[in-house]
């Protein structure tokens, strides 16, 4: 029995193991035991496949992102174009002036989707060619011109008066705009500090008051409308003021103007006097920077410093002028230089900001803070005119004060530079930085004036 069942224990080893030759012939000769090897090439595959695409898809965005961005270079050079272009050849069009042409040229071709309505382009324009502007328009003043400009106590007042008119204006609006109480104070604190300071003024005080996302995003879209509006309406009235004072000029004082700057040899479109310019607008710009960062300060820092190093580098080819009589042409040449650099950045600047404005997000985002900004908005202009009114203000002035607050020193100065009025652009530059040191703290006040206890 013992033999027996030890043969019938080999037997059945024998033909398992049998079976279980011929089973794994199957699978091989089926392929299964070669899939583990095939799922991790096929996955390798997947992967590589995966990643091409990829590259692919990012080189097609860079692409997309370039022509982009050429698309807004162009169109904002377009829009400089034909606004300066209709203002030579219209007199409708001289009322109105090439800056508002341009800004409304743009905003026009941004919401018809012929432009971006946002682009890095614009930012180059905020971040590099505004602070450029100024420092070239800083530097095509003479030191007469530096010196009275900060005489201007009457701009300074001005420019008071438009800091309250903004507190009373955000006060207005929230008596009449229908937002929870919650929201209110809030939205109330922000149009304060960014109507008497900046955009770096909203978003702090937006940051300290916890105001929600899309309510920031709505606030910011709302903001740059109405102001690009707003600042039409004062070119408009800029260039009114400069047709009432050329028609009370006598045309027989115009040649004599031009008298000094021909004797004196300018030629603005001198390549090397253009390059000059640029480059020591450049370096200053360079320098303004590192201060700033040394004082580790904002970004309205950037333009403070710029200014009082632009004042020093003024006085200092004053003073070298006038010890060295034969580069006094030289000077005034690269002065004049820095005048084309300006005017050209600005009408740029003019139309990045209308290309900016872009009504559709406003209309998708919340009405009652569209609202909130438009009320504040028109309180602030009410009552500056009532008080240049009783305060015998004079109108200019009163136009760059309001600039200053509600659109900060960049807008302020380059509205006086497109204006002509140069004697206007430092104390613009003065009180637009010290607008951005109180707006934030006068934004908060606000805000808890209105919180509900």
């Amino acid at each position: 029995e013992s033999a027996f069942s030890m043969f019938l224990g080999g037997c059945s080893c024998f033909c398992a193991a049998g079976a279980l030759r011929v089973g794994m012939q199957r699978l091989h000769r089926r392929g299964l035991l070669e899939a583990p090897r095939r799922r991790c090439k096929s996955v390798s595959v997947l992967r590589e496949r995966r990643r091409v695409a990829t590259q692919l898809q990012m080189a097609a965005a860079g692409a997309s992102a370039a022509q982009s961005a050429w698309t807004a270079a162009a169109g904002l050079m377009a829009c400089v174009a034909a606004g300066v272009q209709l203002e030579s050849r219209s007199k409708a069009a001289k009322q109105v002036g090439a800056s508002s042409l341009a800004y409304v040229l743009a905003m026009v071709s941004s919401n018809l989707k012929l432009i971006p309505a946002a682009s890095p382009v614009y930012d180059a324009v905020w971040t590099v060619l505004v602070p450029l502007a100024i420092c070239s328009l800083l530097l095509r003043a003479d030191f007469s011109t530096v010196r009275l400009a900060l005489r201007r106590k009457s701009f300074f007042v001005a420019f008071l008066m438009a800091a309250l008119g903004t507190i009373l204006g955000a006060f207005l609006a929230a008596a009449c705009v229908p937002l929870r109480s919650d929201t209110l104070w809030r939205i109330a604190a922000v149009f304060t500090a960014t109507y008497i300071g900046g955009t770096v003024n909203y978003m702090a005080t937006a940051a300290y008051v916890e105001l929600p996302s899309d309510l920031i995003s709505s606030g910011l879209a709302s903001d740059l409308v109405l102001m690009g509006a707003y600042f039409g309406i004062l070119l408009s009235l800029a260039n009114r003021i400069n047709l009432q004072r050329r028609k009370e000029q006598d045309v027989e004082a115009r040649p004599e103007q031009t008298k000094p700057h021909a004797k004196a040899g300018v030629n603005a479109l001198d390549a090397t006097f253009l390059a000059a310019a640029l480059g020591v607008s450049s370096f200053v710009c360079v320098l303004a920077e590192q201060v700033a960062m040394r004082l580790n300060a904002g970004s309205g820092t950037l333009v403070l410093v710029a200014s009082l190093l632009c004042v020093g580098v003024t006085c200092l080819t004053e003073l070298w002028s006038r010890y060295a009589a034969q580069s006094r042409a030289a000077l005034n040449s690269v002065r004049a230089a820095h005048g084309v650099v300006s005017d050209v950045l600005l009408l740029v600047f003019f139309a990045c900001l209308g290309a900016s404005s872009n009504i559709t997000a406003v209309m998708r985002s919340s009405v009652f803070v569209f609202l909130f900004a438009l009320i504040t908005l028109v309180g602030h202009a009410a009552f500056l005119m009532a008080a240049a009114r009783v305060l015998r203000l004079p109108p200019r002035e009163v136009i760059i004060a309001s600039n200053a607050s509600i659109g900060g020193s960049s807008t302020a100065a380059g509205m006086a530079a497109v204006a002509g009025w140069d004697d206007l652009v430092a104390p613009a530059i003065v009180s637009g930085s010290f607008g951005y040191a109180i707006a934030t703290f006068i934004g908060i006040f606000v805000g808890h004036m209105l919180r509900p206890k």
